[in-house]
């Protein structure tokens, strides 16, 4: 499942980093149907999400480091990261999450936020197995 199957056209009024950080902060009080951002760049991809949504998930120890956080906004990599939270979610909510895709030129900025302190490096396998326990309903 691609990441390009769940994207929809940027929002009106979308031109850079600070407006979609913007359209984050209005869909905090916006419960009915849950927007995100993906941010990417010419070598990775970002699902933005705010943290409490991670524990609100159960899912805030499978995060890697390979994830950022910035204040109380989490960047999942788009690997495992962002498919254990677009599961979780499914699992949890009964729809899959939007987002708007945002492309930035050159390198992200995102690069230069704080690691996510993952509290346990999980391997590729334990974290396609929460996955499969996400998907079965368990």
């Amino acid at each position: 499942m691609s990441v390009d199957s769940f994207m929809e056209p940027l929002p009106v009024g979308v031109k850079n980093f600070d407006d979609v950080e913007l359209l984050m902060q209005e869909n905090k009080s916006k419960e009915t149907r849950r927007q995100f951002a993906f941010h990417h760049d010419s070598g990775h991809g970002w699902l933005q999400v705010p943290e409490r949504l991670l524990k609100e998930l159960g899912i805030e120890h499978f995060i890697s480091r390979f994830s950022f956080k910035k204040d109380d906004q989490v960047w999942l990599e788009e690997d495992m990261d962002a498919s254990l939270f677009i599961e979780a979610f499914k699992s949890e909510k009964g729809v899959m999450p939007h987002w708007h895709d945002y492309f930035e030129e050159g390198e992200s900025r995102i690069r230069s936020f704080n690691a996510y302190p993952a509290q346990a490096d999980r391997n590729f396998r334990e974290v396609m197995r929460k996955i499969s326990q996400l998907r079965a309903g368990l």
